[in-house]
């Protein structure tokens, strides 16, 4: 990570906190290994919770970190429950006109994944009618 993005990512920690305040709450939804989970000791692990704990000793801020569901973690930032998210969140336009979003700290993509046998799935439109499989309160499911 280049020094930049931590002090970008410092600032928009810093900018969240009140003139005394020295803790933050941030909320995180705890199933998308390595990113996030939930250890054997019930503690929330990941490389989001390593980068941010990196960055929040650097700044001389406590971080709480907070598991919740994907489908409420947005409520919860608006309602001031959290005042911070770190869940792989992609950085959509929806998500900057509403929010105050870091530089990206990582390259993550979605990919579809296809049996082998399957010829006949080329496009998007091919798609249509097939089952799929996928997992709602995961943070890349909201397009």
């Amino acid at each position: 990570m280049n020094y930049f993005r931590f002090l970008s990512i410092a600032a928009l920690l810093a900018a969240s906190l009140s003139a005394t305040a020295l803790n933050i709450k941030v909320a995180t939804v705890a199933m998308s290994p390595p990113m996030e989970i939930i250890d054997v000791n019930k503690q929330i692990v990941g490389y989001d919770i390593d980068f941010l704990n990196a960055i929040a000793k650097e700044a001389g801020i406590a971080v709480d970190f907070k598991n919740t569901a994907w489908d409420g973690i947005f409520a919860g930032l608006d309602s001031g429950q959290y005042d911070a998210i770190i869940s792989s969140v992609t950085i959509t336009d929806w998500h900057k006109a509403k929010y105050d979003c870091t530089d990206a700290y990582n390259g993550i993509g979605q990919i579809l994944v296809l049996p082998k046998t399957d010829k006949t799935s080329n496009t998007i439109a091919d798609l249509k009618g097939k089952k799929d499989s996928s997992q709602e309160q995961l943070p890349w499911h909201r397009t």
